[in-house]
C-alpha cells in the first residue's frame, strides 16, 4: 500500500492505460461477438479537496482490451490478475499451479478465476446508517461486486428484517456452500455474525471462516481499524472493493464470559455434557 494519508505511488500499464492496481475490482471476459475482449473494472478514488481519496460506486472506469487470439487474451488476463490482486486472496487469483476455469489449462503460472460454484453471501442491515443500508448497498456495493458476478461468483444478497437475524443466519450457514459472508451495516451487524459463527457446533472451524465488513453504520470501529491497517480510506465503496479483490486480513478476537456462563459451563461439564461455547455480548 501507499503511504498513509492517500499517497499513491504504484501504477502499472494495462494496454495504453496507466492504472493503480489497488483500484481493480476484477477482470471479465466478453461474451459472444466480444469473446476476445477483456474488461478491467476500475474504481479510482475521488480527486479534489473534498474527495479525501474515497471511492463511489458511480465512479467506475472500465478499461476494455481487444485481442487477436484466445492465447493472447489468456496471457494478458493472467498478467493483469497477478500484478493487480493481493497475494493470498480469497479467490486464488495469482496462485500458481492451479487450473484456469476459463482456458481449462494447467500451467505453472496459471491464474484461476473463481469457481463456478463460488457463492458470496451479503447480509444488509436496512436500519444501518439511519435507515440507509439498502440504498448504500445499491449505490456503492452492488456495482463493485458485479465484477465478481462476471467471473462466475454468485452474489447472494439478503436484507435482514429483525434484530438478531444475522446471528441466526450465521449460526446455520452452510460453510461449504459459500466462500465468505459480508456484512453491510455497522459494528452491531458484524458482532451478530461473529456471535452466530461462534455458537455453532463447529465453532473451531467457523472462527476462521472469512467475514467481510462494509461500513454502513454510524460508528464502524472495526472497519476503520482494518482500513487504517492497509492505508485505505474507510468508505463503503472501498470496503466493497476489498471484498471483490478477496483481500484477507487477520483479526484478533476477544471472548468475554459472565459468571453465569462460567457456572453453567462448569455444571454441564460436571454432568458429562459438552460445554457450550460462549460469545462476546
Amino acid at each position: 500500500p501507499g503511504a498513509r494519508g492517500g499517497a499513491r505511488t504504484m501504477r502499472i500499464d494495462v494496454g495504453r492505460y496507466s492504472i493503480d492496481p489497488r483500484d481493480v475490482a476484477g477482470v471479465t471476459r466478453g461474451a459472444g461477438a466480444r469473446g476476445l475482449e477483456l474488461t478491467v473494472h476500475i474504481f479510482p478514488p475521488k480527486k479534489g479537496l473534498f474527495g479525501g481519496g474515497k471511492r463511489s460506486g458511480d465512479l467506475r472506469r472500465p478499461v476494455t482490451l481487444s485481442f487477436n487470439s484466445e492465447a493472447e487474451l489468456f496471457t494478458a488476463r493472467r498478467d493483469i490478475l497477478r500484478r493487480c490482486m493481493p497475494h493470498g486472496n480469497l479467490w486464488g487469483w495469482g496462485e500458481t499451479g492451479r487450473r484456469d476455469s476459463v482456458s481449462g489449462a494447467v500451467a505453472a503460472d496459471a491464474v484461476p478465476e473463481p469457481s463456478k460454484a463460488g457463492r458470496l453471501l451479503v447480509l444488509v442491515n436496512p436500519a444501518a446508517g439511519k435507515g440507509r443500508g439498502v440504498a448504500a448497498y445499491e449505490r456503492d456495493v452492488a456495482p463493485v461486486l458485479a465484477a465478481l458476478s462476471g467471473c462466475g461468483v454468485v452474489v447472494e444478497m439478503r436484507v435482514t428484517a429483525l434484530r438478531g437475524e444475522a446471528m441466526k443466519i450465521a449460526s446455520a450457514l452452510d460453510l461449504d456452500a459459500y466462500r465468505a459472508v459480508v456484512c453491510v451495516g455497522g459494528d452491531g451487524t458484524l458482532a451478530e455474525v461473529f456471535n452466530g459463527l461462534m455458537t455453532r457446533p463447529d465453532a473451531a472451524r467457523a472462527q476462521s471462516f472469512p467475514v467481510g465488513v462494509v461500513p454502513a453504520g454510524s460508528g464502524n470501529a472495526v472497519a476503520k481499524s482494518l482500513t487504517h491497517r492497509v492505508s485505505q480510506p474507510c468508505d463503503i465503496c472501498t470496503a466493497a472493493l476489498a471484498v471483490a479483490r478477496g483481500h484477507l486480513v487477520s483479526l484478533d478476537r476477544a471472548e468475554f464470559r459472565t459468571l453465569e456462563e462460567e457456572a453453567k459451563e462448569e455444571g454441564a461439564t460436571s454432568e458429562g455434557d459438552a460445554a457450550a461455547p460462549s460469545v462476546p455480548h
